[in-house]
């Protein structure tokens, strides 16, 4: 009965408070280029953390988080998700949320979208210290046996659990405070600055590199896409 409670309260105030609109808010000053969601590939030279924040129709709709390391290899996390779950014909073995075999590409996710209302979907990417990217992996995985982390996540909270989670493991770039919101939290990575982002939507896949020489608010001064 309590968990009944729980979730129409959350379902209420997701009515009541609303997420922000399927169009993400973007920065002024990045240059955008066309690409082939195909032909992206990790970095096989540093670390790099991806973000995925996905817009229905009407509201955010999901976070998902995906590490890549050159030694260590690719986690794939997301939360209350529905990547390899059997509603959907994408086949992958899914163990406390973590897409374990196989772990998806960039590119299988973005082609995953194409079975969900996906209005728009925004890629943070960032380059990780190697030090934080393999404190990061091994939480994730269990590895880190003094602080591992539940990456078993219930429904609307993918947010606010990688939030929580870069918090705590992601070094002093990624300290905050826990967003209930999928936008909420972007709002915060781009306070933050990725080193690169991508953006789905109706219109194509673009690439958004930020300007040389600009200061952090001006990289985060940000618009609504039309």
């Amino acid at each position: 009965m309590l968990v009944n409670m729980r979730f129409w309260l959350m379902i209420l105030l997701l009515g009541l408070c609303g997420c922000h609109s399927p169009n993400p808010h973007l920065p002024v000053f990045w240059t955008r280029t066309a690409v082939d969601p195909l032909l992206l590939a990790d970095d096989a030279s540093h670390p790099t953390l991806h973000l995925f924040i996905i817009y229905s129709s009407n509201l955010c709709s999901h976070t998902v988080l995906r590490i890549s390391d050159p030694s260590l290899g690719t986690v794939f996390w997301d939360p209350a998700g529905g990547y390899g779950k059997p509603d959907y014909p994408v086949v992958a073995r899914r163990v406390r949320d973590l897409v374990v075999n196989p772990v998806p590409s960039l590119a299988d996710y973005i082609h995953f979208r194409n079975y969900l209302p996906t209005a728009s979907m925004e890629i943070f990417e960032f380059l990780l210290d190697p030090v934080v990217a393999r404190e990061m992996i091994e939480a994730l995985r269990g590895e880190d046996t003094s602080s591992p982390w539940n990456t078993r996540t219930q429904a609307f909270q993918c947010s606010s659990n990688i939030s929580s989670f870069l918090a705590t493991h992601g070094g002093e770039r990624f300290r905050m405070k826990s967003f209930f919101f999928p936008h909420d939290l972007a709002a915060q990575l781009y306070e933050i600055g990725p080193d690169r982002l991508y953006l789905l939507n109706q219109t194509g896949f673009y690439l958004y590199l930020p300007p040389p020489n600009k200061s952090l608010n001006q990289m985060a001064r940000t618009q609504d896409l039309p």
